[in-house]
């Protein structure tokens, strides 16, 4: 197993399932060059792992009827 290999397994579950669709395929069967550029290039993204309820100031004792 190389470096890349061992580095792509040990991230989460969601986080390997993200990679291997923007891959087109398993990141498994690819090089470490291509893993590294697939990697390299959603890292220019700046994406935000943030829901509307955790942006949205908490009221105590209200019901929140959106879920």
């Amino acid at each position: 197993m190389d470096i890349m290999q061992a580095f792509t397994m040990g991230l989460k579950l969601e986080t390997q399932m993200l990679l291997d669709a923007s891959a087109g395929a398993t990141m498994k069967i690819k090089t470490t060059d291509e893993v590294t550029e697939l990697i390299d290039n959603m890292s220019l993204n700046e994406y935000r792992a943030q829901t509307d309820d955790e942006s949205a100031p908490k009221k105590k004792n209200m019901m929140d009827l959106n879920t």
